[in-house]
């Protein structure tokens, strides 16, 4: 008996994701109020997903769990008023800030949200490296560098630092009684200030620092915080319970002046081929 039949042109159908669900609902919601009949758009479905009607039924009936879920969303908008390029701290001192916004556009409460960057490329650097990024509006001083989490509301958003630059005599003066955190409130002065290194200021004049708690709480941060001017390609991805996901690229410029800090959303698909 022949076992051997067809074998070779057999393909295993992609498997459908819950973004495709949302497509197909989309498309035919759209398709209805269009006077279109439900057959025929359920019969172009089913043909450009490889599935039977009666499969694409049974999908977009499982959208409204699907949105019901938080879903995160990264957005990145330099013209915004939303994020703050050019900061001023309560105390007069100046920042220059990246920063995203993550949107949650479930139906649910997004609990335990996290937020990081992963360096892909860093320049004189090699390897690859994760950081925790800061919530804006969350003080560094007291959570230090650990992971913090944070809830966004169905429909809110929420401000994600990313990197961030100062002027170069605020590098080299920072005291903890003259500065305020994000949320523009003081440090807490009962917690010791810790003092950098001599050669975090002497070889950190320039460039920009991963926004992380600890490198936002001594406005240096060290070393393995710090992007030399140049170009640096990086993805910066935000989490939460129940399954809520987002990641976007990016090209950050950590620049020789700190007024120039920018950077640029990038599709790293394209600059992988």
């Amino acid at each position: 008996m022949d076992t051997n039949w067809g074998k070779g042109e057999f393909v295993r159908k992609k498997p459908v994701t819950d973004d495709d669900k949302v497509v197909m609902a989309n498309y035919m919601e759209a398709g209805l109020r269009a006077g279109r009949r439900r057959e025929d758009l359920l019969y172009e479905l089913s043909k450009g997903y490889e599935r039977s009607t009666r499969q694409i039924e049974r999908y977009i009936s499982e959208v409204e769990v699907i949105t019901a879920k938080p879903n995160l969303t990264i957005e990145y908008n330099p013209e915004s008023l939303e994020d703050p390029g050019i900061y001023t701290f309560d105390d007069g001192q100046k920042a220059s800030f990246c920063c995203v916004q993550v949107w949650n556009k479930g139906k649910d409460l997004a609990e335990n949200c996290l937020g990081t960057l992963k360096l892909i490329s860093l320049g004189d650097k090699n390897g690859e490296s994760y950081y925790n990024l800061h919530w804006a509006f969350d003080d560094p001083y007291l959570y230090k560098d650990v992971p913090r989490s944070i809830d966004i509301p169905p429909g809110h958003a929420s401000r994600l630092d990313v990197v961030f630059a100062l002027p170069p005599s605020q590098k080299e003066t920072s005291e903890l009684s003259n500065q305020t955190t994000t949320s523009g409130k003081p440090y807490p002065i009962e917690v010791p200030y810790e003092q950098p290194s001599s050669h975090c200021l002497e070889s950190k004049v320039k460039g920009c620092w991963i926004a992380t708690h600890l490198a936002l709480r001594t406005h240096i941060g060290g070393d393995q915080y710090h992007l030399a001017p140049g170009e640096h390609l990086a993805k910066v991805e935000v989490s939460c319970d129940e399954g809520g996901h987002d990641e976007k690229y990016f090209k950050i410029i950590s620049p020789k002046d700190w007024r120039k800090l920018t950077m640029e959303l990038v599709d790293f698909t394209k600059m992988k081929t």
